[in-house]
């Protein structure tokens, strides 16, 4: 048996650390919460400190808190979609684009 495969089944074998896989288990499941209200999680697996990405008005970060996470605004970023973001614009009578007026969706 060759010294790579002595060492790959030594690590097939051993005890895992059950504290660790919790951890991953949880940020596994806090990835999924994230991601399926929108945001990005930023952070490396397994740290202690989670980061995040949202939108600006996302419920995320409110979500999080009502959950027990101590939520905190650490600045803005900017992150490029893959999908284009639509604009609603109307004439104006001077026949200039602007915003629609409250209740008109045209």
């Amino acid at each position: 048996m060759s010294r790579r495969e002595r060492l790959l089944a030594q690590l097939l074998i051993a005890p895992r650390n059950p504290e660790a896989e919790e951890r991953k288990k949880r940020f596994d499941e806090l990835t999924a919460f994230v991601q399926a209200r929108g945001g990005w999680m930023t952070s490396v697996p397994g740290a202690r400190e989670m980061t995040f990405d949202a939108l600006p008005g996302s419920p995320l970060p409110a979500q999080l808190t009502a959950l027990g996470y101590i939520v905190e605004k650490t600045g803005t970023s900017e992150r490029i979609l893959p999908h284009a973001v639509a604009q609603k614009f109307e004439t104006s009578p001077a026949a200039r684009a602007c915003r629609p007026q409250r209740g008109r969706d045209r």
